[in-house]
C-alpha cells in the first residue's frame, strides 16, 4: 500500500551542523531499504566530514553546494544529483547566495538515525 508524506507535517530537525533535517521515508513508516529526507542550509552553512556505511545520493532542489570528497569539491546546482558510495568520506556546504535544500537516499537505512536525538523546532 502507498504511504502519502507531507513534508509540512514532518518533525523539523536542527542539525546535523549548520543544516535543518526532515526525516519523510524511513523504516518507522514501513520503509524497508533505503530512506529519503531533505535537508536546508543557510548561506555559508556545512556539515562536519563524515562517512556513512551505506550508498548516499544526494538531489539539489535549490541553491548550489559544493560536495567535498577526497580533497576535491564537486560543486552541484538545483536539478543535479551525486552518488556518493559506501565508506567514503564527504562532507556538504552550501557555497551560493541563498539557501541550499537537498534531498538525501540512504540504503539500506541506518544514517537517517542520528535525527532521533536531535532537537526539533
Amino acid at each position: 500500500m502507498a504511504t502519502v508524506v507531507k513534508a509540512s507535517e514532518q518533525k523539523v530537525y536542527r542539525g546535523p551542523e549548520d543544516g535543518r533535517s526532515r526525516m519523510l521515508i524511513h523504516p518507522g513508516m514501513g520503509a524497508r531499504n533505503l530512506s529519503l529526507g531533505s535537508m536546508v542550509f543557510p548561506v555559508g552553512g556545512r556539515t562536519a566530514p563524515h562517512t556513512r556505511e551505506t550508498e548516499e545520493v544526494i538531489f539539489v532542489v535549490r541553491g548550489r553546494t559544493a560536495i567535498h570528497i577526497a580533497g576535491e569539491a564537486h560543486e552541484l546546482e538545483a536539478g543535479d544529483a551525486i552518488y556518493i558510495p559506501p565508506g567514503t568520506e564527504h562532507y556538504h556546504e552550501n557555497i551560493g547566495d541563498e539557501e541550499l535544500e537537498h534531498v538525501w537516499v540512504f540504503s539500506p537505512q541506518g544514517p537517517e538515525q542520528l535525527f532521533y536525538g536531535m532537537e526539533t523546532e
